[in-house]
């Protein structure tokens, strides 16, 4: 046996020998790949089950979140429906109490000025003060819804006052004019 013959049988062993890591490799590949595949296969499967897990979660997240809005906004509307009710109520108390002080003031101011128009009748005078009042009231008297017959009372009022006040002027100038006279004729007696 000679060189070529050991070489060739070397040769012939190392084909052998790589055919055989060949094959193993072949082999591996085969099963690696079959590995990963049932690996990702198994990943993919318990993602999905996962996602549909979480979706789930967040459905339900969602709907609590809903569910407690809703109890929120229903709290809020019947607060303010129960609001509602008691403005209402101290609404109408208000314009109970505002009627009953309106007309309390009106029939006060109504009673003062029958009060005046009375003593005028009876003593054909009105004083100063009497009339600066009835000037004052009778304003609010109008605005707050006074009745007709208080009208004609203060225009009477107003007229026998204006009339008196001219009355007096009129006395006053003829007194004044009196007097100038009669100091003419003093004056004039004397000088003669």
């Amino acid at each position: 046996m000679g060189l070529s013959q050991e070489l060739t049988a070397l040769l012939l062993a190392l084909g052998g020998l790589s055919a055989a890591v060949l094959s193993i490799w072949a082999l591996l590949d085969r099963v690696s790949k079959k590995f990963s595949n049932m690996v990702d296969a198994k990943v993919n499967a318990a993602f999905e089950k996962n996602s549909k897990i979480q979706e789930k979660q967040i459905q339900m997240l969602f709907e609590a979140a809903e569910k407690a809005q809703e109890l929120k906004f229903k709290s809020i509307s019947e607060e303010i429906a129960q609001f509602k009710e008691e403005q209402h109520l101290f609404n109408t108390g208000q314009d109970a109490l505002t009627r009953s002080q309106t007309e309390a003031i009106l029939e006060t101011f109504a009673q003062d000025i029958r009060d005046i128009h009375d003593n005028l009748r009876r003593t054909g005078f009105i004083s100063e003060a009497d009339k600066a009042y009835i000037d004052r009231i009778y304003p609010h008297y109008i605005i707050l819804g006074g009745k007709n017959g208080i009208h004609t009372m203060v225009k009477e009022i107003q007229d026998v006052y204006t009339r008196r006040a001219q009355e007096a002027y009129d006395d006053k100038a003829k007194q004044s004019k009196a007097k100038k006279s009669a100091k003419t004729l003093i004056e004039e007696s004397t000088t003669i």
